[in-house]
């Protein structure tokens, strides 16, 4: 009964999914074609200059108003993963796929940092700012691409208040835990995976290279981004049918690149 509800569920949540993401990106694509400028050159100039603005304001008006929880909770948040992963990083327990290899790598820089300093906490400190900065710059990112498809300004702005000051998000971005990025990289991948199902949009090779590295560091940050990858292209192929075949060697290239860097340790092993 429990398996057959969990299918149940898994069906129904994916239909909604499907509905809701064709109807965003329905009503953007809708706002992308209004908008024609007299002098196209005098407009591309100002919209880039706008898009710079916005994502440089977004990104310092983050980072202000998340800058007191960092103070009042310095050097950061941890959890019992997070230690788990302080204690493979500095070798007091043996490393396990439990926990994102790559994360623990990332952690295990900062906190080699701290200890040459002879401060651990300095480690979970710069690993907080590390974080936070990262998170800062997705949001920011997201913030600049619904400004860049000219989408009404005050989106841009409830989408800047949440960011900044919904408590939510100022203290996941302060805890040491692998979904916290592995959020932001899927942020990340919702905003790609529009870029390129487009219809009118042109995937050059550049957008190509990106979305295959988002792909692959979405896996690695946590294995069952895998299963989210592998569920989601049937979606992706009906929501840019006229670009299947682009989608479908994008994720092929990044499938394969993702367990050659998996199984690359394995290689070298005694």
């Amino acid at each position: 009964n429990t398996v057959i509800k969990s299918i149940i569920k898994f069906i129904g949540n994916s239909i909604l999914f499907y509905i809701v993401i064709t109807i965003l990106f329905d009503y953007i694509n809708k706002i992308n074609i209004q908008k024609i400028g007299k002098n196209k050159d005098e407009n591309n100039k100002q919209k880039k200059w706008s898009n710079k603005k916005v994502f440089l304001i977004s990104f310092a008006v983050i980072i202000i108003c998340w800058l007191p929880y960092f103070l009042t909770y310095y050097p950061g948040l941890t959890t019992g993963d997070s230690m788990n992963q302080i204690f493979q990083s500095i070798g007091l327990e043996n490393l396990s796929s439990h926990h994102p290899v790559i994360h623990t790598g990332v952690i295990s820089l900062f906190i080699h940092i701290g200890n040459y300093f002879s401060s651990l906490n300095l480690g979970i400190a710069l690993y907080t700012i590390f974080q936070m900065l990262i998170m800062a710059l997705i949001f920011s990112y997201s913030i600049y691409y619904m400004n860049k498809k000219q989408l009404p300004k005050w989106t841009l702005v409830i989408s800047l208040l949440f960011y900044s000051i919904y408590p939510i998000n100022p203290l996941f971005s302060l805890m040491m835990w692998k979904d916290i990025i592995f959020a932001g990289l899927m942020l990340l991948f919702v905003v790609n995976t529009y870029d390129i199902i487009q219809v009118n949009n042109k995937i050059s090779m550049k957008k190509m290279i990106i979305y295959v590295i988002n792909i692959i560091l979405l896996i690695l940050f946590r294995n069952n981004g895998l299963y989210v990858i592998i569920l989601m292209i049937p979606f992706l192929l009906l929501l840019g049918r006229k670009k299947s075949k682009i989608i479908i060697s994008v994720f092929i290239i990044a499938l394969v690149l993702y367990f050659i860097i998996k199984h690359l340790p394995n290689k070298y092993k005694k």
